[in-house]
Formats: structure tokens, C-alpha cells, sequence
């Protein structure tokens, strides 16, 4: 049995071992595959994911760099070294790694994606903007990218190509939560009110542990001065997010305007306790003002 043989049958071991959980020991058996034959890039592509997904991220670059060394043109090893910049928040060095990707790939849809998050952060919309239309063109059908791309358009105001977007995906992909709750999100910025409220609600009905799709369509109820139907909708959601702070400190506010001064308190209370710093927002914020007034600042 050969060197290259050899490895590549304890990586199957290794593989079987981690799908069953079984960190160490595949860990183990990577290790055994490493040994037999260091130059099996298979084998440290598994131990650069293995160490990525176990937070070792030096030791997961020490193996993407060994990949690199044996072929620089492997676009997923520059793409892992990226990803983890990426995530650490060093854009510097995640967009040279993304577009190492891109040079040894020009059809990888991934690093375009997340490059042009990158040019988003940095202000440099126009290239932003043309990366994720390469993105599309790649894939395009994928759901994130017109998801990211849609969202990147509002953020611009350019509230017309970002609903073209939204629409686009949602006859490639109708019931997913996140684009009913993008199109109620642009529905509204353009004063459809009613196709926004019906947006909402349906992105409520297919992911009922998305709370800010509650806490949007509760807002909409709220700016029609419908409160107790603001109040219900965000009753509901906490009964399956009850750890999202803004909905219980959302609530708190219709309470107030209900004139429901000890249910407001509770539910202000219960906002941060969840999230430390509503409680000194809260107690400046106008709309919490007549609640915080009649019990005093110094009883929170």
C-alpha cells in the first residue's frame, strides 16, 4: 500500500469519526494520515477545517499555508485564510486572501460575496455593488446573494433595484422567511404599508424563532397608533424569542401608551436584564418617559 493510499484511508476513518462527533478521535486519524503522507492535500484540508471549526485558527492558517506551498493556485486554501480574517475583522488581510481565491478561481462565488461585503464596510459602494453583481452571475439563482445584494441596495436608498431584487428571489425561492421580511422592510421604506404588514406576516408564519420579523410588523401596528395589536404581535414572539431584549423593551413602550404602567415596568425590567445597556437608553427614552416618571428613575 502506498503512502498516498495509506492517507487517504485513515482520512476516511478520520472523516467517519467526525460526523459522528468524535473530535478527538478523528483528530487522531488525521493525524495518522498527515504523517503517512505530509504532501496529501486532502489531509491538510481536513486538519485546516478541523482546527478552523475547533477556534485553532493559527494552526488552521499554519496548514492552509502548507497547502499553498505544495500549489498556490488552490483557491480554497487562500479562501479559508480569508474566511478566518474575515471573521477576526482584519478586512486587510481577508480581501488580498479572497482575491488570491478569485485569481486561482474566477468562478468562486464566495469570495466575490464576501468581498464585496468587505468594499461595503470600507465605503467603496461602487465596487461593492459590482461585485456582487458578479456574484449573481455566477449563481444565479443563490439565494444569499440577492439577499445580501437586495439589502446592500436599501442601505443605499436605491429602494426601487433593491424591491426588483427581492421579488427576483422570491419567485426562485417563495418561502423563505428572510426574503418576505426584506421585501416588508423595503415595502415599507416606499409607503406600501399594507403589502409591507402582509410581507411581515408571512415571514412570521415560516420562521416563527425570527423575532425581529415580530418586532417589525409590531413597529408598523404601532405608527398606525394600533397598540394593543402591537402589543399582541409582540406577545407572541417572545413566547418563542423570549431572549431578544428589544422585544420585551418594544412591548414595554405599547404598555405605556396602553396606560398599562406595571406590565410596562416588568417587561422594561425584563429588557436588560437581557441586554445591560437598555436600561440607561430606556430611561431617557421619551417614549418610556411617563412610565419612568410615575415610578421614579431610582426604582430601576
Amino acid at each position: 500500500m502506498t503512502n498516498d493510499t495509506l492517507a487517504q484511508n485513515y482520512l476516511v476513518i478520520g472523516n467517519s469519526y467526525l460526523e459522528d462527533g468524535n473530535v478527538l478521535k478523528a483528530r487522531k486519524f488525521f493525524k495518522k494520515a498527515y504523517l503517512a503522507n505530509p504532501k496529501n492535500i486532502d489531509v491538510l484540508y481536513e486538519f485546516a477545517l478541523l482546527c478552523a471549526s475547533n477556534d485553532d485558527d493559527q494552526q488552521a492558517i499554519h496548514y492552509y499555508d502548507e497547502i499553498i506551498s505544495l500549489d498556490e493556485t488552490q483557491a480554497g486554501a487562500h479562501y479559508g485564510k480569508a474566511i478566518i480574517y474575515d471573521d477576526s475583522g482584519d478586512d486587510e488581510k481577508a480581501e488580498i486572501n479572497y482575491q488570491q481565491a478569485i485569481k486561482h478561481d474566477e468562478n468562486y462565488f464566495h469570495a466575490y460575496l464576501y468581498l464585496a461585503d468587505i468594499y461595503d464596510r470600507k465605503g467603496q459602494l461602487d465596487l461593492a455593488q459590482a461585485y456582487y453583481e458578479k456574484a449573481l452571475i455566477i449563481e444565479p439563482d443563490n439565494l444569499w446573494g440577492y439577499i445580501n445584494y437586495g439589502s446592500f441596495m436599501e442601505m443605499q436608498e436605491k429602494n426601487d433595484e433593491a424591491l426588483d431584487l427581492f421579488l427576483k428571489v422570491n419567485a426562485i425561492h417563495p418561502d423563505h422567511y428572510l426574503v418576505h421580511f426584506n421585501l416588508g422592510v423595503v415595502y415599507k421604506k416606499m409607503g406600501f404599508i399594507e403589502k409591507s404588514i402582509k410581507a411581515y406576516e408571512y415571514a412570521v408564519e415560516l420562521n416563527l424563532k425570527h423575532g425581529y420579523s415580530f418586532l417589525n410588523l409590531a413597529v408598523l401596528y404601532k405608527e398606525l397608533g394600533l397598540y394593543e395589536k402591537a402589543a399582541e404581535i409582540l406577545s407572541r414572539g417572545i413566547i418563542f424569542n423570549d431572549h431578544i431584549s428589544v422585544l420585551y423593551y418594544n412591548r414595554s413602550i405599547m404598555y405605556v401608551q396602553l396606560n398599562r404602567y406595571r406590565e410596562a415596568k416588568e417587561d422594561f425590567i425584563q429588557s436588560f436584564t437581557i441586554s445591560a445597556s437598555l436600561k440607561a437608553y430606556g430611561i431617557e427614552d421619551e417614549e418610556l418617559k411617563p412610565m419612568v416618571d410615575f415610578y421614579g428613575k431610582d426604582n430601576f
